[in-house]
This record gives C-alpha cells, structure tokens and sequence, in this order.
C-alpha cells in the first residue's frame, strides 16, 4: 500500500509532504520494522517511487518505508531556514510511532538515502548511533563539508561558479551554514565518527557509488577513513553513474544488505 499526503511538522512550522510503503501484512503479529529514506537535492518524497523499481524491490522485506521531504537543506538546522535534520531525526519518527504498527527498537529501526539523503542518512546514524540497526548510503554526496564549503567561499570571493549547479549550491550552503559559510562539527561526517565512543555500538554502514561517478573518488576515501576508524563499513562500487538507473539497482543491494535472506 502507498500512502502519498502532508502531514504538519512543528519542526518545521508548516505542512510537508510525506510518501508512505507499507507491508501488504500491515498489522498482522507484532510491531513491524521502519526505514527513513532519504531523497536527493532536486528530489522529494515520491521520487523513489516514482523513478525506480522500488515497490517491487521492497516487496516480501519486512519495513514500513516512510519517505519524507526535506527540499535542499541536506537535512540540516539551517542557520537562515527551518530545521530539518530535527525534522527527520527526532520529530517524524514519533509522528510515526504515534500513527502505525512500528517497532521502536533500534533493532528494527534502519535510515537510507540518495546522494544528498546518503549524506542525511549518514549524518542519521553518526549522530544517534543507537536508534539504528543499518545504514545504507547510495551515492552520497557533502562526505567532507569543511574542504567543500573552503570551497565554496573561493568561489564567492571571485563570482559565481561556471555550473548552475554550483551555483544553487552556493545559495543553499549559505541558507543552511550563513553568510560566511561557517563550518561546525555537528555537519562533518568524520567529526560524528570520532565522537561514538565505540564502533561496535554504531549500526552496520553500506555505501555504494557508480564507477563513473564524479563522486566515487571521495567515496572510496570515506570508506577508508571509516574503516580506519573500525566501523562495519562496506563499500561497493558498480557500472554507473549519477542516476536512477544507477540507483535502482543500487536500492536492491541495500535492501539485501539491510535485510539479508535467512538460507
């Protein structure tokens, strides 16, 4: 079943959109598993399925999948914006406990994403590693925050970047961090890393970026930093790019990885 509507967040001060797969056995036994899916910078709540093969791929797993909006603020509290990542981390799962059948166990409690919702999903399970049994991260982008928006302040000082898209991203860094691009540690993947006292209490991390990926390099970076650092972190890379070609196949793996078969 596919529930598409809005629901009002008092994070955020305003309806926003949510999309809702739920089992087919909803109800049936005992409270059922969640996972937070997380879309992309020019994606919304539906895009996963909309775009991809995502209602086949979840059939038979056994998750509630609740797909919120959070627009292009990387799933952050904006310093000139509304607060998002609060949203996402701390208000929706309540809103959530509080309307269907789920568990709250970290055990049955798993957060993913798209490019900048890998970012959010990662950001998820680094600064509440408890909550989570999984995380999956499908092409994730913003994986070092300080060096990108050193970055982006260069290319303030001597005007716009050549790319529209650098250029939007600008604007959004400088509605979610200010007007000086002001970096902290609680937006910085590494610095939530190396706050969790012990990895073996953090969730089971799975990250996937195409091979033709201009994002790939910093990927397999990241996931020599994590498991430097000890946390079960996977890292796979496939024919790809960018896209939802990509991510269709993507969103399986990380369903297998998430949920493995019993043999």
């Amino acid at each position: 079943m596919i529930l598409r509507g809005n629901i009002f967040s008092q994070s955020l001060m305003m309806d926003t959109g949510i999309t809702i797969l739920t089992p087919g056995n909803i109800g049936e036994g005992g409270p059922c598993a969640v996972t937070y899916l997380l879309h992309g910078v020019c994606g919304c709540n539906s895009n996963v399925i909309d775009y991809t093969m995502f209602m086949a791929h979840a059939a038979g797993y056994p998750s509630i999948f609740v797909m919120p909006d959070a627009h292009r603020s990387f799933y952050a509290d904006m310093v000139y914006g509304q607060k998002f990542f609060t949203y996402i981390a701390e208000e929706l799962p309540e809103i959530c406990k509080s309307t269907f059948h789920i568990s709250s166990r970290p055990a049955d409690t798993y957060v993913m994403g798209i490019s900048m919702g890998g970012y959010g999903a990662l950001k998820c399970a680094l600064a509440y590693p408890g909550r989570y049994a999984a995380c999956c991260a499908l092409s994730p982008g913003s994986l070092y925050l300080k060096d990108f928006l050193a970055e982006m302040r260069e290319h303030d000082r001597h005007g716009a970047p050549l790319s529209p898209w650098g250029a939007m991203l600008i604007d959004d860094f400088r509605a979610i961090c200010g007007h000086d691009f002001t970096w902290t540690p609680e937006i910085e993947l590494l610095e939530l890393a190396r706050r969790i006292p012990s990895p073996t209490n953090a969730p089971r991390f799975y990250a996937t970026c195409g091979d033709g990926d201009d994002l790939a390099g910093l990927n397999r970076q990241f996931a020599r930093d994590m498991q430097e650092l000890s946390f079960d972190y996977t890292y796979e890379e496939a024919p790809g790019s960018h896209d939802w070609y990509f991510f269709d196949g993507a969103l399986k793996r990380a369903l297998d990885f998430a949920f493995p078969q019993e043999d």
